[in-house]
């Protein structure tokens, strides 16, 4: 028996939990939705757009025949009369009524992409980013959410006669996602790979507390190298990817008060298989090293 061998199969049982989670991580709006790749906040969308008057009362504008100009006076009166509120009243008044400017244009507060899928809702109104999720797409191998699609969809269910160029969208927001997409493919397919490959080891490093020999400690020497290397460049991807994605959207989406921050608990997860892998790959070349000694000192003896 090769109790040396339980280590390789606590790390790569571990590894697998871990890398299942990483990408089924938003299947659902309770299976760890904040685990996200990237998260898009509209919560501010366009919020500077109501300083349309020389004398920043926003109550005083003129309405004009320009549905989206009537639509900014009116959310613009609900902040002017927030700050006319009392004293202890007024941040909270101030929050709401700039919180409520993404709901009113029938758009979400978020929008978070994940491996398999996105999903979008509201922030608690008290503030915080904490998130109530009403929506997360179908599970498919590609995701193919379009920032600029689906908000545009979501402003014509509204019924507000307002667009994206209305609110002075950059196309360059879609640009850094669609980017992105390439990147999920290549890191979906790696994932897989990767995942098979943990499996696979993790059954063979079992086998291999019984049995001893050339074949198994190879074996698993080359599936946990597999594994290793599928989930590093899968991590690498990710990381430079998200990190891409998210420069660009905040740069591009400052006019409009967009901005992106990328997922810290996800890259901990994915860092973490890559990790384990590596040091279950070390362990058993480890092994391999012990038993090619053990051979040398005892040449008649064959496994």
């Amino acid at each position: 028996m090769r109790l040396t061998a339980i280590f390789p199969v606590i790390a790569l049982g571990i590894t697998l939990i871990l890398a299942f989670l990483c990408t089924f991580a938003g299947t659902d709006k309770d299976m760890l939705e904040h685990y996200d790749i990237l998260t898009l906040n509209t919560s501010r969308i366009a919020v500077d757009l109501f300083n349309t008057t020389d004398d920043g009362d926003t109550s005083s504008q003129t309405h004009s025949d320009n549905p989206f100009s009537n639509f900014l006076g009116e959310v613009g009166d609900e902040i002017h009369n927030a700050t006319t509120a009392a004293k202890e009243d007024i941040e909270d008044a101030l929050n709401s009524a700039v919180q409520s400017f993404a709901k009113a244009l029938g758009l979400k507060d978020f929008y978070s992409i994940h491996v398999l899928d996105h999903c979008e809702g509201f922030f608690h109104p008290n503030g915080t980013s904490q998130r109530n999720v009403t929506y997360c797409s179908n599970s498919t191998s590609f995701p193919q959410f379009d920032p600029g699609e689906t908000l545009q969809r979501q402003l014509n269910a509204s019924g507000v006669d307002v667009n994206l160029s209305d609110l002075h969208w950059p196309s360059a927001i879609d640009k850094a996602v669609n980017d992105l997409k390439l990147a999920f493919n290549i890191m979906f397919v790696l994932y897989c790979i990767g995942i098979t490959a943990v499996g696979f080891a993790f059954l063979g490093s079992i086998l291999g507390i019984f049995f001893q020999g050339r074949i198994s400690a190879l074996g698993n020497i080359f599936l946990t190298q597999l594994a290793f290397l599928a989930l590093l460049i899968a991590s690498i991807i990710i990381t430079v990817g998200s990190d891409k994605a998210t420069n660009a959207i905040n740069k591009y989406g400052k006019a409009i008060d967009i901005n992106a921050a990328r997922g810290k608990k996800l890259l901990g997860l994915t860092w973490a298989t890559v990790v384990l892998s590596f040091l279950a790959s070390l362990a058993w070349l480890v092994e391999f090293i012990i038993w090619r000694k053990k051979q040398k000192m005892e040449p008649k003896q064959f496994q």
